[in-house]
């Protein structure tokens, strides 16, 4: 191989132009070697930093993740063994599984929430930043995806709870009212999980249902009295009211229009014998006036009511039939207010006896001897000293509650009927409503008067 003299000596160069062309090799040369070791070194540098950053990105999620202090040391420690490409290697492969791992289950809680969200049809601008990138993952961020994924799995949790109670609802509704379900609602009922528009869907449905059932119950209530008060006045027996309950005893359509059918046909009957039916409610009134010991004229004054009414109809239906409704009005309200009365004529009866074997016992002692009213207290006559303290006892004690009760009767009679009751001794009546009563005592006075008013 030929030296670089050799080719100078060949070329002929002079000793300068040799000296030139050495310093140009040189130079060249020079700058070489430098631009290699400035190369290695960057290599090197770089490969410190990776390792550093790999160690570092290990420690941050070990934190995240809430591990014990020696694993973050023995990390922190790490890679310094061999030479630094080994080292890389040792840290990424420690790194790497536990990177992979805590990215896979944050891809799971995306997924999660993402599906969350479907369910339950949450606005584009309430959802949260996701966690797609690891620089993004912090303490907070990831506390904050826990967060928003556990909340989201309580409300999916809540809305399926309530959709079951809704659902077995809605089945007990539709035996109750025989209604068929929409084919829309069944497939709502049948998806799972449900989601936010078919359990609005459901909700709806259901308050319908509920709606419808309330409505039914108001007008078959009102229908049943009907029915009641017509079978009452054609006295229908006992046997026949029972086949047509046991026979509509759900609230259908069906079972509607057969009450309203059955109201029609026992209308009927009635007005076939209207005047009959009229004398005999009307013969009702009156027996009631005279257990309520109403006057001729206050009996009378009912009669003209229900005149003047059947009057001012302007013909618009039968009178007769008009007047036997009014009278049926007017003759419930009777019954009621005798039903009200019947404890009042009791407590009245029970004072007035209590008052009239005290004042009793009290003339009788103011008229006896001296002798007499020893000989009681010396035991000569136990019977009379037994029933002289009975009474006084019942006078003392058992009077005052009877008083409160009947006050509160008086009250509830007024309430009722929106007039006094009628008491021949208007003292007494004045007296009463003197009588002092506190709340506990009305109540106690409520529960006497359930237990003698007729059932």
């Amino acid at each position: 191989m030929q030296t670089i003299q050799d080719l100078f000596n060949e070329i002929g160069m002079s000793e300068d132009e040799r000296r030139e062309e050495m310093q140009i090799l040189n130079s060249s040369i020079s700058k070489i070697k430098s631009g290699f070791i400035s190369a290695t070194l960057a290599q090197y540098q770089n490969l410190k930093s990776e390792i550093e950053q790999v160690k570092n990105n290990h420690i941050k999620l070990l934190e995240i993740m809430g591990r014990p202090q020696h694993k973050i040391d023995r990390v922190r420690n790490s890679g310094k063994e061999g030479n630094l490409k080994q080292n890389l290697d040792n840290v990424n492969n420690a790194f790497l599984p536990v990177y992979n791992a805590y990215m896979n289950e944050i891809i799971m809680y995306n997924r999660q929430i993402l599906e969350y969200y479907d369910i339950l049809d949450v606005r584009e601008e309430d959802r949260i930043v996701l966690i797609t990138d690891f620089d993004q993952i912090t303490q907070t961020t990831v506390s904050h995806l826990e967060e928003e994924l556990n909340s989201l799995s309580k409300q999916v949790e809540e809305m399926n709870e309530k959709a079951k109670n809704i659902i077995t609802e809605i089945k007990q509704l539709k035996i109750v009212l025989n209604e068929k379900i929409p084919e829309a609602i069944a497939l709502a009922i049948d998806q799972k999980p449900i989601k936010k528009y078919e359990f609005d869907l459901i909700s709806d449905y259901m308050e319908m249902l509920t709606k419808t059932k309330e409505s039914r119950e108001k007008m078959v209530a009102e229908l049943a009295i009907e029915i009641t008060n017509l079978w009452n006045t054609l006295e229908v027996g006992e046997n026949e009211r029972q086949i047509f309950l046991n026979s509509h005893f759900h609230l259908a359509e069906d079972d509607i229009n057969a009450c309203i059918n059955l109201i029609k046909f026992l209308k009927d009957q009635r007005n076939d014998m209207i005047q009959s039916h009229i004398d005999k409610a009307s013969n009702e009134v009156v027996n009631i006036c005279k257990q309520l010991k109403f006057s001729d004229e206050r009996k009378d004054s009912i009669f003209q009511k229900i005149q003047t009414l059947t009057e001012n109809n302007n013909g618009k239906e039968d009178p007769q039939v008009l007047y036997f409704e009014y009278l049926g009005v007017e003759l419930a309200k009777l019954k009621r207010m005798l039903i009200i009365v019947e404890p009042i004529n009791e407590l009245i009866q029970k004072r007035e006896s209590i008052k009239r074997e005290y004042n009793a016992i009290k003339e009788n002692n103011m008229g006896a001897s001296k002798q007499e009213k020893k000989d009681i207290r010396s035991n000569n006559d136990p019977g009379s000293l037994f029933r002289i303290e009975k009474i006084t006892r019942r006078f003392k004690y058992v009077l005052p509650r009877i008083e409160k009760t009947l006050s509160v009767a008086l009250s509830e009679y007024k309430d009722e009927t929106g007039e006094d009751f009628e008491w021949e001794n208007s003292e007494d009546m004045e007296q009463l409503k003197k009588v002092p009563i506190s709340a506990p005592e009305k109540r106690l006075a409520r529960v006497s008067l359930s237990r003698i008013r007729p059932k």
